[in-house]
């Protein structure tokens, strides 16, 4: 007769370790994201207001 219930441990351990495996994966990206955001964040008010708004070549002023 086939061992059922150690059969159910070794599934449910298998899938518990890879539902743990795919929210640690998931909160990684997540913090990646943020920082990277904060980081396009802190770039954009570092920036001369030149680089944001060239100057046109034919008007010789910024057009904002």
């Amino acid at each position: 007769m086939p061992q059922y219930e150690e059969m159910y441990y070794k599934l449910f351990n298998a899938v518990t370790d890879a539902i743990e495996a795919l929210k640690t994966a998931q909160k990684e990206v997540e913090d990646m994201y943020i920082k990277n955001k904060e980081e396009k964040a802190s770039e954009q008010l570092n920036y001369p207001l030149a680089k944001i708004y060239p100057r046109s070549k034919a008007a010789g002023f910024c057009l904002l």
